[in-house]
């Protein structure tokens, strides 16, 4: 279940990065700058680091030097509030649905393929639980044991006095 947990962590702890770069991507996009597969990575890992200021992106095309300035406004935080409640209400069900089905059969296979170890783990583990309980509560249980048995007999010959008694009663 570690698994799971972890999976889900990464994917809502990154989500809010993604979403913001996302967002810059966009806004870099209406104003006729594109970004390529590295210059994304570069743009998040600025973003994960939260580093505030100049992102400088070098380009293999250092004759096209470009400046760029983004302004994130007060709609753009509405908007990614917006895309994370979307994201959380429609996706994510989906996800975690695909995510667990998934996880259940690699737990089975996994399961399937350890089990003979496991079992017998769990069968020493159940053999000395019962050794340290016999160690240190043998005599104890043993005169509890003695008890009910005579609890037991004295109530089995009561039961059978009362039956031949006449009217019920001894």
């Amino acid at each position: 279940m570690d698994t799971l947990h972890s999976s889900v962590d990464k994917l809502l702890s990154d989500l809010p990065l993604q979403l913001v770069a996302q967002l810059i991507v966009e806004k870099l996009d209406a104003q006729g700058v594109t970004l390529s597969d590295r210059e994304r990575s570069q743009l998040e890992q600025h973003l994960r680091e939260e580093r505030s200021g100049v992102l400088r992106l070098r380009s293999w095309k250092w004759w096209e030097r470009k400046e760029v300035t983004l302004q994130l406004t007060a709609q753009d935080s509405k908007e990614l509030e917006s895309r994370f409640t979307t994201f959380l209400e429609r996706r994510l069900p989906s996800i975690l649905t695909a995510i667990i089905g998934e996880l259940a059969t690699t737990m089975q296979s996994g399961l399937n393929e350890k089990w003979p170890a496991e079992s017998r783990r769990q069968k020493r583990d159940t053999a000395g639980f019962r050794q340290r309980l016999r160690k240190h509560w043998g005599a104890p249980l043993d005169l509890l044991s003695q008890l009910l048995t005579v609890a037991k007999e004295f109530g089995t010959s009561l039961n059978e006095e009362v039956r031949s008694a006449p009217n019920g009663q001894p």
